[in-house]
C-alpha cells in the first residue's frame, strides 16, 4: 500500500546515522568500504528516467556499503569526448574477469525487490525545488532509504518515511536546514557537491536571431543596455506560456563571447524581471546555464564564450502592450528568441550512490553567487581541517571554488561525473594488483645517465590527474590508445584513487610501459591552491599527500602544483616550496607549476633554497599548435650553446597519445624527449 509515515525532519534527526559498516581510520582520506562480493549485479540503466536512476543509485549506495554488490551505468547521449560510454564497459569487463557478474539490464528495477530487505523506506522530494534531491540523498544514507518522487513511490509501493514537500521556500532554506539539523550527525570529514538536475538540450528548438555583435569585440568597449523586443512572440503564446531568450558567442571559434551584467524585463510600465547574474533572483529565470560562468568577486556577471550559452525564460505576461527585455552586456553577443522548449530537466544520478553510501552532506552552492556564498562558508567552516570537497561547483566556477575551499582548509576532488564509487571502493584485493614504482635510492641518480647536450629537452606530462572522473573516463580512453608507450610520457594522478577506486590506479600501474610514469597532483592528494591555506593546516594536507604517495607507489619525486587566488596566478613562495619539501622529504626533486615564470625565460627552471627545481609549463593542445609553440620556444629562448629544459603540459581533453607521438616525430633535431 502507498502511504506516508509523516516523519517530517524534526523527528527524523533523532535516529542515528546508519553508517556502521563503513570504517574510517584517521589516516584515511576517504571511508573504507567492505570487500566486493564474489558475485555482483550489473545493469545498463540508460533507458530509465533520471528519477528512476536516482531511485536505483541510492539503493545501490545503501546495499554497497554493507557489501558492494551492484554496478550501475548509463551512457551519455550525443558526443562523448570524455569516453564515458567506453569506460563503463572497459571497467566492467575487468571486474567480470575476476568475479561473477550478473547482467540485469533487461529489468534493472527488479533490484528493488531483490534488495528490499536492505532498505527501510523512501524519502519523498519535490521536483519543483530540485535541491531537495540533494538533501534527500543525505537523508537516504542516514536511514537506509531510497529517494523518490510521488509517482515512483506509488508505482513501486514504497513506504515514505520522510516527506520533504512543502518544507522549504528556496534552496538556501534546504541547505540551511541541512547544516543546522543533519550534517553534524553525519560526517565532518567530507562534503559532496553535485547538480540536483541536469538539462538536456532540445536540438529541434527553432531560434530567431534578434541582435548580434558584428565587430569581434574582445573588450567592454561596446558595453551598453540592448533592448530585445519580444512583443512579436506574444501572439504565438498563451498566458503563462514561456518565451525564451538565448545569449551566446557570436564568434565561437575564438572563445571570447558575451558578458551579461543585468537583465530587466518589462511589459509597458510593469517590471517582469529585474536581476543581476549570480543571485537568487536570477535563478528564477535561468532555464539553462549552458556552460556559462559567473564572474569572480565582486561578482554580478555571467559570461558565455565558445560553445557556452545562457537561456532565460519569461512567462507570458497578462497584457497586450510592449514586452521588452533589456540586456546590459558587452563582448561578442548573439541574442535569439523562441517559444519552443529549449531544454528538458531530469534528476542527476551520477555519484549519488557514493553520497548515499557515506551519508555525506550534499550541496550545490555557488562560490560566485553573492546570495549563496555566506551559507557555503558556514558549511565549510563546520568541517574538520583537511576535509574533502567531492564533486564540483555550479556554473563551472572552479577558480573561486578551489580558492574558497582552500581558505577553509578543504581540498577538492573533482567527482561529479564519477560512477560506481560505492562498488569500486571495495575492489581492494581482487583486481590488478599494482606494480608499485620502485623508489630511487639516494642520490636519486640512474646508473645510465646520458651526458647533457646543447639541446632542448622536453618532458611530456598529461594534465587533469587531480580529477578522479577524468581518471575513470578520459584517461582510460587515452591510456588504451595503441600509440601510448611509443614516446616517454608522464601522467598526473590523484593518489586518493586508492581509496575510492583501487582498481583504477591498479590497472594503470599494472599495464604501464617503460615509457609511462606517474606524477602527483595537482596539487597533491587532492586539488587545491596552497597559497590560500592556513599554514598549519597545509601541513596536514601535505602529510596526507606523503602518506598516499607511498601507499600507492606513485612516489613523490615530482609533483604538479597550481597556485592561484581566484583567477590570478600567484608565484610559489619559498615558504610553500619548503613546506612541500619538508612533508614529502628529500625524494622531492622537482615541481611543475603554472606560475613559474622567469623574466627572461617563462619556461626556465629555478633552483630554490631547498634544492628543489621549479619549472614553468608550456601547454600543448594538439599537433599543429604544439609544433608552433615549441618552434617559437626554440626561436626565442634557445641559442644552441646551452641546454634548455621545457616542461610540456598535454591538454588531456584536446589531444591523444597518437597526436603527441606524431608531434614528436615532427620535431626538429634540436629537441629530445626526456625519458
Amino acid at each position: 500500500m502507498y502511504y506516508f509515515l509523516l516523519h517530517h525532519l524534526g523527528l527524523a534527526v533523532c535516529y542515528l546515522p546508519s553508517v556502521s559498516s563503513l570504517e574510517w581510520p584517521k589516516d584515511r582520506a576517504l571511508p573504507d568500504f567492505p570487500d566486493v562480493a564474489k558475485s555482483i549485479d550489473a545493469a545498463d540503466i540508460t533507458y530509465l528516467s533520471g528519477e528512476e536512476q536516482g531511485l536505483l543509485v541510492t539503493l545501490q549506495g545503501i546495499v554497497n556499503r554493507k557489501e558492494p554488490r551492484i554496478y550501475l551505468y548509463w551512457d551519455k547521449t550525443g558526443d562523448d569526448p570524455e569516453g564515458v560510454n567506453y569506460s563503463h564497459q572497459a571497467w566492467l569487463q575487468g571486474i567480470a574477469n575476476q568475479i561473477d557478474v550478473h547482467d540485469v539490464s533487461e529489468s534493472p528495477l527488479q533490484l528493488l525487490n531483490k534488495y528490499e530487505a536492505d532498505i527501510k523506506g523512501a524519502v519523498l522530494y519535490d521536483e519543483d525545488l530540485p535541491d531537495m534531491i540533494n538533501l534527500a540523498t543525505t537523508l537516504a544514507g542516514m536511514h537506509d532509504l531510497v529517494i523518490t518522487n510521488a509517482e515512483l513511490a506509488k508505482a513501486h509501493n514504497l513506504t515514505i518515511t520522510h516527506d520533504l514537500r512543502g518544507m522549504f521556500k528556496n534552496k538556501l532554506d534546504v541547505y540551511e536546514y541541512g547544516l543546522t539539523q543533519l550534517y553534524s550527525t553525519t560526517t565532518k570529514r567530507m562534503i559532496t557537491a553535485i547538480r540536483p538536475q541536469e538539462t538536456i538540450q532540445n536540438t529541434n528548438a527553432s531560434w530567431t536571431n534578434i541582435t548580434k555583435d558584428a565587430n569581434h569585440t574582445l573588450d567592454a568597449s561596446n558595453n551598453a543596455t540592448y533592448p530585445v523586443d519580444l512583443t512579436s512572440l506574444l501572439s504565438k503564446a498563451r498566458l503563462d506560456d514561456m518565451i525564451y531568450l538565448r545569449i551566446k558567442d557570436a564568434f565561437e571559434e575564438d572563445g571570447n563571447g558575451p558578458t551579461v551584467s543585468h537583465v530587466l524585463a518589462t511589459m509597458d510600465d510593469m517590471t517582469i524581471a529585474d536581476f543581476a547574474p549570480g543571485t537568487l533572483e536570477e535563478e528564477v529565470f535561468l532555464v539553462d546555464w549552458g556552460g556559462s560562468s559567473l564572474g569572480d568577486y565582486p561578482w554580478g556577471s555571467r559570461a558565455a564564450g565558445g560553445k557556452a550559452y545562457i537561456v532565460y525564460g519569461f512567462k507570458v505576461p497578462n497584457g497586450s502592450g510592449s514586452f521588452v527585455v533589456n540586456l546590459t552586456m558587452h563582448g561578442q553577443y548573439d541574442v535569439a528568441i523562441t517559444t519552443d522548449l529549449p531544454v528538458t530537466r531530469r534528476l542527476n544520478a551520477v555519484f549519488r550512490d557514493y553520497i548515499a553510501a557515506t551519508s555525506a552532506p550534499c550541496i550545490w552552492l555557488d562560490p560566485n553567487n553573492r546570495d549563496e556564498v555566506p551559507l557555503l562558508h558556514k558549511i565549510l567552516d563546520s568541517l574538520d581541517s583537511n576535509s574533502a570537497y567531492m564533486g564540483w561547483f555550479p556554473n563551472g566556477d572552479e577558480m573561486s571554488g578551489v580558492t574558497q575551499t582552500a581558505q577553509k582548509s578543504v581540498y577538492v576532488v573533482a567527482a561529479d561525473n564519477f560512477f560506481n564509487g560505492s562498488l569500486m571502493s571495495g575492489l581492494k584485493k581482487l583486481l590488478w594488483r599494482p606494480r608499485l614504482t620502485k623508489e630511487a635510492e639516494p642520490p636519486y641518480k640512474s646508473s645510465a645517465v646520458k651526458p647533457i647536450e646543447d639541446k632542448i629537452y622536453i618532458s611530456l606530462t598529461w594534465t587533469e590527474g587531480d580529477n578522479i572522473q577524468y581518471s575513470q573516463h578520459r584517461m582510460r580512453l587515452l591510456w588504451d590508445d595503441t600509440a601510448r608507450g611509443k614516446v616517454p610520457m608522464s601522467w598526473t594522478i590523484n593518489p586518493l584513487l586508492i581509496d575510492i577506486a583501487p582498481n583504477i590506479v591498479g590497472y594503470f600501474q599494472a599495464t604501464a610501459t617503460e615509457n609511462d610514469s606517474f606524477v602527483l597532483g595537482p596539487s597533491g592528494a587532492g586539488y587545491t591552491f596552497p597559497v590560500n591555506w592556513p599554514k598549519q593546516d597545509l601541513r596536514l594536507f601535505l602529510d596526507q599527500t606523503a602518506r598516499y604517495s607511498k601507499r600507492t607507489g606513485v612516489g613523490s619525486n615530482s609533483i604538479w602544483i597550481y597556485n592561484r587566488i581566484n583567477s590570478t596566478l600567484v608565484p610559489l613562495s619559498e615558504d610553500i616550496i619548503s613546506t612541500y619539501h619538508d612533508a614529502l622529504g628529500p625524494e622531492l626533486l622537482g615541481i611543475s607549476a603554472d606560475t613559474a615564470r622567469g623574466a627572461k625565460n617563462p619556461y626556465g627552471i629555478n633552483i630554490t633554497r631547498t634544492g628543489v627545481a621549479v619549472a614553468g609549463l608550456a601547454s600543448i593542445s594538439g599537433v599543429e599548435q604544439g609544433l608552433a609553440r615549441l618552434g617559437n620556444i626554440s626561436k626565442d629562448y634557445f641559442g644552441g650553446r646551452t641546454p634548455l629544459f621545457v616542461d610540456c603540459a598535454l591538454y588531456a581533453w584536446d589531444t591523444t597519445p597518437g597526436n603527441i607521438s606524431t608531434l614528436v616525430q615532427n620535431l626538429g633535431k634540436e629537441f629530445e624527449v626526456n625519458s
